[in-house]
């Protein structure tokens, strides 16, 4: 199958320059901004069984008791998920290695992203496979999650042109959505993730 990804080495050179760069900016964030008001508690993520790019059975209850990121895309993508998959690189490595926080991408395109399809993925962003999950199962289990849970916009017509939410998704230990994040804007990407770890703090 011919492969629509960006080569190996160009997606790792982007992934480390974002890391730097956001670490930089993150600090920088942190040490500036005074500690912000309680984020709200918005709608819980629904109960649902999806599967993960390791054939490994994923319910909410893996969302319980840590705090979670989540975006939504497609690996045949050639809009924006690159941009969005490299920015949850950057917030992976962001992250201290044993935090008690997961990223999960969804795919809105289930029929072609196979949790080998995903696999592939992963690798090629560098994700950690503890740290971060890639998640498929049946196309109208995934968009009653993304519409009546996440309350985000997805369209994904027979004719294949899929339009999706952009967002990034902060969920905290409860299966609580505490707020919702620009992909695209670094100083969101930021404030999502000192968010997180002031969230897994509580």
């Amino acid at each position: 199958m011919q492969s629509s990804f960006t080569t190996k080495r160009t997606v790792i050179l982007a992934v480390l320059w974002l890391a730097c760069a956001g670490m930089a900016s993150f600090f920088l964030y942190k040490a500036t901004h005074a500690k912000s008001s309680p984020l709200p508690l918005l709608n819980p993520v629904p109960v649902f069984t999806l599967t993960a790019e390791d054939h490994r059975a994923v319910t909410l209850s893996d969302f319980k008791g840590r705090i979670s990121i989540a975006d939504f895309i497609f690996t045949s993508c050639q809009g924006p998920c690159p941009m969005m998959t490299t920015a949850m690189a950057g917030i992976q490595a962001m992250i201290p290695a044993g935090r008690n926080i997961h990223l999960y991408s969804f795919t809105v395109d289930p029929e072609n992203d196979s949790p080998e399809v995903l696999s592939d993925y992963a690798r090629h962003y560098g994700a950690d496979a503890q740290r971060w999950s890639f998640l498929t199962g049946n196309r109208d289990t995934i968009e009653n999650i993304i519409r009546h849970g996440f309350r985000l916009a997805i369209e994904n017509p027979d004719s294949g042109d899929i339009t999706h939410s952009t967002k990034f998704v902060l969920i905290d230990k409860n299966g609580t959505i505490r707020g919702y994040y620009d992909s695209d804007e670094t100083s969101a990407v930021e404030r999502l993730t000192a968010d997180a770890l002031e969230l897994e703090g509580e």
